[in-house]
């Protein structure tokens, strides 16, 4: 599932997204009667009207993809995966719908005027359904052929992490890595941030319950599973290595075993489950970058050595976990050493940001 403004669908399907803006900038939305028009090559599109409703129920196509845009109203469309559902009856192949039950928990996407959601066959998904308050609205669902979608798709890269992937530190002229490795990829490529600041592969932290910030469990990591994406950048430890962060003490401490054995079987449950997305995208795995005290304001000698100490341990578990489950490790502490990329010791500067794009840009597999 994809959930954007109908004009921001060409960074995910250029060629699909033109074919739509040719439809809706050709036609007045506001008056078109309801009923099907027909596209080129197979696709088509439904114009309706109607009240939304409870308790709608979940279905999923075959054949096709449905681009599902919202001209008036709002409303709430229950998603899920399709290994989630249990089907009702036979699929009915003539008009390539089936029904499903859906037990377990399901994502909603928000829908208002000019809001798009793109379904592919492995979502399961429950429109119409009232956003507050029931609605009279119009809507027009695209129907595209699978083939001819999945023919013009970019490749779809998400970065998951923390502050360091969502860019804490850079000026209004710099850009954080993902955005700097779109660059780098070029127009073949949809490159989405989905770092959290001060997020964790730990996913329990019994004991500092106020530093409990799971990537895992975070919204980011919610959008990043419904970007659909094929290839998966990983980089989280930062604060997993932070003695302030893991320890209730100015000056924090070095990591414990505990501690690491948390973040080992964090990490490997964050790549497990990213794996196991629809999508079944290729999970990479980035070295934590490095702090640097020069750069850092009023920390003590303890807390350098501690922090400095907890980082090479969380590094040596990211390159055995790469190599124990066979991932793509990416590198970057060789490369990150100078003074100048880093902004408060930890997060980077313009100039930091641009390195490390360039360092995964580098390590990507050919």
């Amino acid at each position: 599932m994809l959930n954007v403004h109908w004009k921001e669908l060409g960074s995910y399907y250029p060629q699909t997204a033109r074919l739509i803006a040719d439809f809706m900038n050709s036609h007045d939305m506001d008056t078109l009667s309801a009923g099907r028009y027909e596209l080129e090559d197979g696709c088509f599109a439904v114009l309706s009207e109607y009240d939304t409703a409870e308790n709608r129920r979940f279905e999923a196509h075959r054949r096709m993809v449905d681009v599902q845009v919202l001209l008036c109203g709002k409303e709430r469309i229950l998603c899920a995966p399709l290994c989630d559902g249990a089907a009702e009856g036979d699929f009915n192949e003539q008009k390539d719908v089936g029904f499903y039950t859906v037990g377990k928990q399901h994502h909603p996407a928000g829908l208002s005027a000019g809001s798009a959601v793109l379904l592919l066959p492995w979502d399961l998904h429950a429109p119409n359904n009232p956003d507050g308050e029931a609605t009279h609205n119009r809507k027009i669902v695209f129907k595209f052929p699978v083939a001819k979608l999945e023919k013009c798709r970019k490749h779809r890269v998400a970065c998951c992490g923390d502050s360091i992937t969502f860019g804490l530190g850079h000026s209004r002229n710099g850009q954080p890595y993902p955005q700097v490795l779109a660059r780098l990829l070029g127009d073949g490529y949809a490159v989405g941030n989905f770092g959290r600041n001060g997020a964790t592969a730990i996913d329990n932290f019994a004991w500092r319950p106020d530093k409990h910030s799971p990537w895992i469990a975070s919204p980011q990591f919610a959008e990043a599973a419904v970007s659909a994406p094929d290839t998966v950048l990983l980089m989280l430890g930062m604060n997993d290595s932070n003695p302030t962060h893991i320890f209730n003490e100015p000056n924090g401490g070095p990591l414990t075993e505990a501690v690491l054995s948390a973040y080992r079987e964090g990490l490997v449950r964050c790549i497990q489950t990213l794996r196991s997305l629809p999508t079944k995208p290729s999970v990479i795995l980035c070295q934590t970058t490095a702090m640097r005290r020069e750069a850092g304001a009023d920390w003590s000698a303890d807390y350098v050595r501690d922090f400095t100490a907890n980082l090479q341990k969380i590094r040596a578990v990211q390159q055995e976990i790469a190599d124990t489950i066979g991932l793509p490790f990416i590198q970057t502490i060789d490369q990150m050493n100078d003074p100048a990329y880093y902004c408060d010791g930890v997060h980077l500067t313009d100039a930091g940001y641009e390195q490390l794009g360039h360092i995964v840009y580098a390590g990507l597999p050919k």
